[in-house]
């Protein structure tokens, strides 16, 4: 395979073949060939014939995901980002990486691959984050991965970014919602704008907006946690009661804008409640 790579005309003729490439993208060797080779890699994505044979063969996108060259390329161009979001195949392939899932984050949020090595360097960075968060296919893609999940929870950029994430889960291509309270314990967001209460984390985020008493007068403190990690959000202590079935800020309980990555767990002292939208993704 690196003779035909290295030799302009095979090449060509390789890509523009869908036979050849129908063999190319079923061979592990072929793939990581391929996957490590920036010509090769700018060929197939210059080729609609052979970039969808890539994102529809899970032996392809296998190979891609897991190479660093090919996910800055590929993440990079939004030719390829485009045939990606078409195949369940390659989306799932890039979900099961933590790397891949960072580059094409920043990548569909109109940031450089080339710059961001994993989630961990995606939640360092405020530039990142802002981005991320404010756009639909980003986050969508970082919530599949449980890695990228455990490092946006432990972001110190996350919470300031609380009203950007209420504007990008309205995305109904990317996102179904449901506004929902939680009385105590553990509640996620589910497919279908539904909610359960397991307490596993999952491609789900709560934005809670009101903590307050069931009982306006009774003295309370509510504490949310993000299910992915169990680490705490933000608590709040109130004396304000009722609204916990009210979708706004000021009917009731206390404004309380927090973020909760992969479902929330909600804990008291006291009657309390949290309410607020959880956003699961598509």
């Amino acid at each position: 395979m690196a003779a035909v790579i290295n030799n302009s005309t095979a090449l060509n003729a390789v890509v523009s073949s869908s036979t050849a490439m129908t063999a190319v993208a079923s061979s592990q060797t072929a793939m990581a060939a391929v996957a490590n080779n920036k010509t090769a890699l700018t060929a197939v994505i210059n080729n609609a014939s052979a970039l969808n044979t890539v994102v529809s063969s899970s032996t392809a996108m296998a190979a891609v995901a897991s190479s660093q060259t090919a996910m800055t390329a590929v993440a990079s161009s939004q030719t390829a980002r485009a045939a990606i979001e078409k195949s369940q195949v390659a989306k799932d392939a890039i979900a099961a990486s933590d790397m891949a899932t960072a580059k094409y984050a920043v990548g569909a949020a109109g940031l450089k691959p080339a710059d961001y090595a994993n989630m961990a360097a995606v939640a360092a960075s405020q530039t990142a984050m802002t981005a991320v968060c404010s756009s639909a296919l980003a986050f969508n893609a970082a919530l599949k991965n449980s890695t990228a999940r455990t490092q946006l929870a432990g972001s110190s950029y996350l919470q300031s970014n609380y009203d950007k994430l209420l504007s990008t889960v309205g995305n109904s291509t990317y996102f179904s919602q449901k506004f929902d309270n939680i009385d105590s314990g553990a509640k996620r967001a589910i497919s279908g704008g539904n909610t359960d209460t397991t307490a596993t984390a999952n491609e789900s985020v709560f934005l809670c907006k009101k903590i307050g008493a069931w009982s306006n007068g009774n003295s309370v403190t509510g504490t949310v946690a993000h299910l992915q990690t169990k680490t705490t959000a933000g608590s709040i202590s109130t004396r304000a009661g009722g609204g916990q079935s009210t979708d706004d800020y000021t009917t009731g309980g206390v404004q309380a804008k927090y973020i909760c990555i992969g479902g929330c767990t909600f804990t008291e002292n006291g009657d309390a409640y949290c309410c607020g939208i959880f956003a699961f993704a598509k």
